[in-house]
Protein backbone atom coordinates (compact mmCIF):
# COMPACT_ATOMS: atom_id res chain seq x y z
CA UNK A 1 0.00 0.00 0.00
CA UNK A 2 2.84 2.60 0.81
CA UNK A 3 4.21 1.63 -2.60
CA UNK A 4 1.29 2.67 -4.32
CA UNK A 5 1.56 6.12 -2.11
CA UNK A 6 4.78 6.77 -3.45
CA UNK A 7 3.38 5.66 -7.06
CA UNK A 8 0.43 7.78 -6.89
CA UNK A 9 2.70 11.18 -5.64
CA UNK A 10 5.10 11.04 -8.45
CA UNK A 11 3.09 10.37 -10.90
CA UNK A 12 0.86 13.67 -9.66
CA UNK A 13 4.03 15.24 -9.32
CA UNK A 14 5.14 14.64 -12.84
CA UNK A 15 1.81 15.80 -14.24
CA UNK A 16 1.87 19.37 -12.35
CA UNK A 17 5.43 19.78 -13.26
CA UNK A 18 4.51 18.96 -16.91
CA UNK A 19 1.74 21.54 -16.82
CA UNK A 20 3.96 24.02 -15.41
CA UNK A 21 6.45 24.01 -18.38
CA UNK A 22 3.62 23.73 -20.88
CA UNK A 23 2.85 27.62 -20.23
CA UNK A 24 2.30 29.66 -22.98
CA UNK A 25 5.11 32.05 -23.87
CA UNK A 26 4.25 35.54 -24.87
CA UNK A 27 5.86 36.30 -28.32
CA UNK A 28 3.05 38.55 -29.07
CA UNK A 29 4.37 42.53 -29.32
CA UNK A 30 2.98 45.52 -27.90
CA UNK A 31 0.91 47.44 -29.73
CA UNK A 32 1.49 51.36 -30.72
CA UNK A 33 -0.26 54.45 -32.45
CA UNK A 34 1.54 57.90 -32.78
CA UNK A 35 -1.41 60.13 -31.93
CA UNK A 36 0.30 63.34 -32.89
CA UNK A 37 1.82 65.03 -34.26
CA UNK A 38 0.56 63.76 -37.59
CA UNK A 39 3.07 61.95 -39.55
CA UNK A 40 4.28 64.54 -42.60
CA UNK A 41 3.72 67.75 -40.21
CA UNK A 42 6.04 70.82 -40.54
CA UNK A 43 7.67 72.88 -37.64
CA UNK A 44 9.58 76.12 -37.34
CA UNK A 45 12.90 76.30 -35.08
CA UNK A 46 11.77 76.96 -31.68
CA UNK A 47 8.03 75.47 -32.28
CA UNK A 48 7.32 72.93 -29.15
CA UNK A 49 6.09 69.69 -30.60
CA UNK A 50 3.83 68.26 -28.30
CA UNK A 51 4.19 64.14 -28.81
CA UNK A 52 1.53 61.53 -27.69
CA UNK A 53 0.30 57.99 -28.26
CA UNK A 54 -1.41 55.07 -27.40
CA UNK A 55 0.53 51.60 -25.83
CA UNK A 56 -0.94 48.56 -25.60
CA UNK A 57 -0.39 44.45 -24.57
CA UNK A 58 -2.69 41.58 -24.76
CA UNK A 59 -0.47 40.53 -21.20
CA UNK A 60 0.89 43.56 -19.43
CA UNK A 61 3.27 46.30 -20.65
CA UNK A 62 6.55 47.50 -18.76
CA UNK A 63 8.35 50.31 -20.29
CA UNK A 64 7.33 52.71 -23.28
CA UNK A 65 10.08 55.04 -24.91
CA UNK A 66 9.57 58.45 -26.69
CA UNK A 67 12.41 59.52 -28.67
CA UNK A 68 13.27 62.24 -31.54
CA UNK A 69 15.94 61.68 -34.03
CA UNK A 70 17.35 63.62 -36.73
CA UNK A 71 17.51 61.52 -39.59
CA UNK A 72 20.54 62.44 -41.78
CA UNK A 73 22.32 60.53 -39.12
CA UNK A 74 19.43 59.22 -36.26
CA UNK A 75 21.44 61.04 -33.51
CA UNK A 76 18.85 61.54 -31.01
CA UNK A 77 17.58 64.92 -30.01
CA UNK A 78 14.72 63.82 -27.01
CA UNK A 79 14.15 60.74 -24.88
CA UNK A 80 11.67 60.19 -22.47
CA UNK A 81 11.28 57.08 -20.71
CA UNK A 82 8.29 56.05 -19.01
CA UNK A 83 7.04 53.08 -16.61
CA UNK A 84 3.42 51.74 -17.58
CA UNK A 85 1.74 48.58 -16.49
CA UNK A 86 -1.52 46.76 -17.07
CA UNK A 87 -2.34 46.12 -20.53
CA UNK A 88 -2.68 50.02 -21.95
CA UNK A 89 -1.37 53.30 -21.26
CA UNK A 90 -1.33 57.20 -22.73
CA UNK A 91 2.07 58.52 -23.11
CA UNK A 92 2.67 62.21 -23.82
CA UNK A 93 5.84 64.61 -24.09
CA UNK A 94 7.00 67.89 -25.61
CA UNK A 95 10.00 68.54 -27.79
CA UNK A 96 11.07 72.44 -28.42
CA UNK A 97 12.60 72.19 -31.84
CA UNK A 98 15.93 73.01 -31.64
CA UNK A 99 17.92 71.76 -35.18
CA UNK A 100 18.92 74.08 -37.62
CA UNK A 101 16.26 74.60 -40.53
CA UNK A 102 15.65 72.47 -43.17
CA UNK A 103 16.31 69.28 -41.60
CA UNK A 104 13.81 66.12 -40.88
CA UNK A 105 13.53 64.74 -37.68
CA UNK A 106 11.19 61.83 -37.06
CA UNK A 107 9.16 61.24 -33.42
CA UNK A 108 9.40 57.37 -31.72
CA UNK A 109 7.50 55.84 -29.37
CA UNK A 110 8.24 52.60 -28.46
CA UNK A 111 6.57 49.96 -26.31
CA UNK A 112 8.24 46.81 -24.46
CA UNK A 113 5.86 44.14 -23.03
CA UNK A 114 6.86 42.08 -19.15
CA UNK A 115 7.85 39.45 -22.22
CA UNK A 116 10.22 41.57 -23.40
CA UNK A 117 8.89 41.97 -26.88
CA UNK A 118 8.95 45.47 -28.34
CA UNK A 119 7.34 47.67 -30.69
CA UNK A 120 7.51 51.27 -32.36
CA UNK A 121 5.81 53.40 -34.64
CA UNK A 122 7.18 56.55 -35.77
CA UNK A 123 6.00 60.12 -37.53
CA UNK A 124 8.25 61.78 -39.51
CA UNK A 125 8.51 65.81 -39.19
CA UNK A 126 9.88 68.35 -41.05
CA UNK A 127 11.97 71.70 -39.98
CA UNK A 128 11.22 74.68 -41.82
Amino acid sequence: MKFQHIVLAVFAFSVMTFFAACKKEDKTPPTVTVAGPLDGAAFNVGDTINISGTVGDDEALSEAVIEVTLVSDNSELYTKTIAVSGTSATVTGSYVVATAAGVNIEVHIEATDVAGNTYDEHAHLHVN
